[in-house]
């Protein structure tokens, strides 16, 4: 990688050398956080084209950082005792550029229970940052993972649990760490580099839309009533959108440090 930076060029057999040697970030090692980063390297084994694209340098970068941070894996031989969660979230787009957003955790530490609740401040400035059109749905739902992490990193750090969401493309982004829709890839990279900072284990599951109970939430905001009814303490959410476009190394300190 360092020789095809220096050059600025990558051939497709040198491409082909590097994917072989990495492929096995693509089987989800670590958290799925090199599962959306290869498709670029794997492309350029079939190209004709020599010159190292912006793509190629971000696959390196993503590469680099995991390396860099020198991770290792823990088999567990006794059942898991520590901290716990349990969470929904949901989203809604009744016209362009006007979504709403919102999600529950309940937090489980021993023997107590927490229960926040929060709506979504969704600033126009996100859509800018996505590719053009207006059918935006899956990107709302995507984006409440990211308002959750950054709006309790602490509570998150080292815990473990299930996260509910009734949208399927966001969904499978999720739990593949890796989309068709640059959007929806990009920020499933974001999420899986903060868990993996975490140390946080997430297990995502599909919930009918009947059924989440985090819609009132996400299209009430604040006047929603349901969570009240059931113990949920009301919050704002928000994401410091200033560190979104961050180099991934600086991204993934900045998350550390939370």
């Amino acid at each position: 990688m360092a020789t095809a930076e220096e050059a600025g060029k990558l051939q497709p057999g040198v491409a082909a050398k590097i994917y072989g040697i990495a492929n096995f970030f693509e089987l989800g090692v670590w958290g799925r956080i090199g599962c959306g980063g290869l498709a670029p390297i794997k492309h350029r084994q079939q190209e004709r084209a020599s010159e190292l694209t912006e793509e190629l340098r971000q696959c390196f970068s993503l590469l680099k950082t995991i390396i860099a941070t020198k991770p290792s894996r823990q088999i567990e031989v006794a059942p898991y005792s520590g901290p716990r969660f349990l969470a929904a979230s949901d989203a809604a787009l009744e016209s362009p550029g006007q979504g709403t957003g919102g999600f529950l955790v309940i937090w489980h530490d021993d023997q107590v229970q927490q229960r926040e609740a929060f709506v979504s401040v969704i600033p126009q400035i996100v859509y800018h940052l996505w590719e053009p059109g207006d059918r935006k749905i899956a990107q709302l739902e995507l984006l409440q993972v990211l308002y959750a992490l950054f709006s309790r990193p602490c509570a998150f750090r080292g815990r473990r649990g299930i996260w509910f969401i009734d949208n399927t493309a966001a969904l499978m982004a999720l739990i593949r760490g890796r989309s068709d829709n640059a959007d929806l890839e990009y920020m499933s990279r974001l999420i899986h580099v903060t868990l993996f900072a975490l140390k946080a284990w997430f297990f995502w599951e599909w919930i009918p839309s009947k059924a989440n109970w985090s819609d009132e939430i996400s299209r009430e905001g604040l006047q929603a009533t349901w969570h009240v009814r059931h113990g949920f303490t009301t919050n704002w959410a928000v994401f410091p959108f200033e560190i979104w476009s961050l180099p991934l190394p600086a991204f993934l300190r900045v998350v550390e440090f939370l």
